[in-house]
């Protein structure tokens, strides 16, 4: 019982960690965005200043990870790989930038809160995961809290064509947790989510090659100014793209995919409203703090953990719950 307790922990930490970087997403493309900040840019070039910085990362992480003594992949594992990094690339990371350049930044994190209940319906449909009372009770708010949503309004601007994209995102988002659980029950989850980046950040890089705007990854070295360095060099490069998607990984090998879509996505949203409000000035209606208030709750809900025996159940339930050898 105690080892399958410290599991879970790590899990919940590694899925909360993974939160905070995810909702801060939003923050820091709306600070890349701003006119007042010295490497002010557009979403098509952040997408290729994106993907240029964090490729060579991923495919460093994907060496050092790479699995030794292993049979070679599948047909089926190759074609997960290549999903989860169209997923990963085209539509999360692509379908996002272009999103918030469109609605506010406490809009496109509000939305995020579909991304469980997509999660968790593709996992009970395809991987056979069970769903516990107390989850359905959490998606249940969730939900709620995610349509209350649509009955406010953010005076910084949000749109319905902005809410659509992130709409975009969050399906694709829900596709890639389902591909990275597959895989993570083969591979290691540190080469799992570098596969995953690499492939997806090399498919942005040629459609920025494409769009003729490869030159914008000069972004980084052009800028050294506060505001740019914390929100691309460290939060957009580092933690979102790299660190996040490794916690991600790891939540998905141990919690499965209903959990760690319960408080990654709640859990964003908690850390991305801080964001939007206390560094953006950003002001929600009446209905938006209620949605919030849902939102916060559902993720609460989700760290609850069952009574009784709940640990075995659940272990039952998702196949390979050890946190494996990082580099095995």
């Amino acid at each position: 019982m105690n080892s399958s307790r410290a599991r879970l922990a790590w899990g919940f930490v590694a899925a909360l960690g993974s939160a905070i970087f995810f909702g801060l997403n939003a923050t820091a493309t709306k600070i890349l965005y701003a006119p007042e900040t010295p490497s002010h840019t557009d979403p098509l070039g952040l997408i290729a200043a994106r993907s240029v910085w964090t490729l060579p990362l991923f495919f460093a992480l994907g060496i050092a990870t790479l699995p030794r003594n292993r049979r070679p992949p599948s047909t089926a594992e190759i074609g997960l790989f290549f999903l989860s990094g169209i997923c990963y690339g085209p539509a999360t990371t692509a379908m996002y930038a272009l999103g918030v350049g469109r609605t506010s930044a406490a809009h496109a994190v509000l939305l995020l809160s579909l991304a469980a209940p997509i999660a968790s319906i593709l996992a009970v449909a395809f991987l056979r995961e069970r769903l516990q009372l107390i989850r359905v009770l959490a998606l249940a708010i969730g939900t709620i809290g995610g349509a209350a949503l649509t009955f406010s309004r953010s005076t910084s601007g949000s749109s319905p064509y902005g809410d659509a994209m992130i709409l975009v995102m969050v399906a694709g988002w829900g596709v890639m947790l389902i591909a990275m659980r597959v895989l993570n029950r083969t591979y290691p989850p540190l080469f799992v989510a570098a596969v995953m980046g690499t492939l997806g950040s090399l498919i942005l890089v040629g459609f920025s090659a494409v769009t003729h705007r490869l030159g914008e990854a000069q972004l980084p070295l052009r800028y050294h100014d506060l505001r740019t360095i914390l929100a691309f060099d460290i939060e957009l490069v580092v933690m979102l793209s790299v660190a996040g998607q490794i916690l991600q990984s790891v939540a998905l090998r141990v919690l499965g995919v209903v959990l760690a879509s319960l408080i990654t996505g709640y859990g964003s949203i908690f850390f991305g409203l801080i964001g939007s409000f206390v560094i953006l000035r950003e002001q929600f209606s009446v209905w938006g703090i209620i949605a919030g208030v849902l939102l916060l709750i559902a993720l609460a809900l989700a760290l609850i953990e069952p009574p009784s025996r709940s640990a075995e159940r659940y272990q039952r339930t998702t196949a390979a719950t050890v946190i494996p050898d990082l580099e095995s």
